[in-house]
């Protein structure tokens, strides 16, 4: 019997932060202070003392024992930043091995193209790369670092390999909102489906966010200086709505503060610690280990479904990174 709760809400697609480390230290992520992310410097994710990282063996047991519960029908990989993680290629490899229908990940490409063709014949199926800039001072200012040649190269390289790819920028007021545009007939020319995000209330911006708030209402009236574009119907547990242009589906918003989604979220979270959440704005982490029992791990996971939110994410503390945004 499928677990569900009051809402028919259950858990299909699972986020796995293989590790809390970055090579970026983006504006809506990281605190102003940081040039580059570790777990040491997580705002508002004090990580237990007595928790270590999980080795790859005991990560695929309790993605396993997920799946047997679930059924799952995505496995994510997020992070920080998952390129980072030394055995990503293992991992992808051993999630094929059980049978889990799609292997996704969620990248700031900064890597990525290095070992792209490498992941794809691993088992991995999709990847959503984030850049929030095509002009270069932009970029830099929206990562706090350099990079941005290497971002067009793991999309060139994703399109090559034939991998499922869709683009990912995150909106900042008076930062990065004049880059929609050029953004958006990048991805149009490249055939790449785009996304805008608006900004979450988390981490450092939890109180102050908005003030760069960029809403989908905007976004809209940007693009339509430019283009006619039609709304397509809202996919069933999806983030995002979509538009199109031409009659080809051409861009997509995930507007957590102006369209709620978290009406049908069927997201599961597993921090690379062995903690599962079942909310991103949930603080609440539940602890497993590779062997818990199936009745404790179902346990786990009816609290878990609790955890999600009614109608709206209301954001906390917690950076983006520390449980794979």
């Amino acid at each position: 019997m499928m677990m569900e709760d009051p809402y028919g809400r259950t858990f299909k697609k699972l986020r796995v932060s293989l590790t809390h480390e970055c090579n970026y230290a983006c504006l809506y992520c990281a605190d102003s202070s940081a040039k580059s992310t570790t777990a040491a410097s997580l705002l508002g994710t004090p990580i237990p003392a007595k928790q270590s990282l999980l080795p790859v063996a005991g990560l695929i047991k309790m993605i396993s024992n997920l799946h047997a519960e679930l059924q799952l029908d995505t496995v994510r990989l997020t992070g920080g930043e998952p390129m980072l993680y030394p055995d990503v290629l293992s991992v992808v490899s051993e999630l094929k091995n059980l049978g889990i229908p799609k292997i996704a990940m969620t990248t700031n490409g900064h890597q990525f193209y290095s070992q792209a063709s490498a992941l794809k014949a691993a088992g991995l199926s999709s990847v959503n790369i984030s850049i929030d800039a095509l002009e270069v001072e932009t970029f830099k200012k929206m990562s706090r670092n350099k990079g941005l040649e290497n971002v067009l190269m793991s999309i060139d390289k994703a399109l090559e390999i034939g991998l499922e790819l869709k683009l990912n920028t995150v909106v900042l007021k008076g930062v990065n909102d004049a880059q929609i545009l050029p953004l958006l007939e990048f991805a149009m020319n490249k055939g790449i489906l785009i996304r805008f995000l608006e900004l979450m209330p988390m981490g450092p911006l939890h109180q102050s966010y908005k003030s760069l708030f960029f809403s989908e209402s905007s976004i809209l009236d940007l693009i339509s200086n430019n283009y006619a574009f039609d709304a397509l119907p809202k996919e069933k547990n999806a983030t995002a709505h979509y538009w199109s242009i031409n009659h080809q589906k051409a861009f997509g918003i995930i507007a957590n503060d102006s369209t709620p989604f978290c009406s049908d979220c069927d997201r599961l979270r597993l921090d690379s610690y062995g903690n599962i959440y079942g909310c991103l704005s949930s603080l609440k982490a539940i602890t497993l280990k590779p062997d818990t029992s199936a009745y404790l791990l179902s346990e786990a996971l009816t609290e878990a479904l609790t955890h999600k939110q009614q109608l709206n994410f209301k954001g906390n503390l917690r950076t983006m990174q520390s449980i794979g945004g």
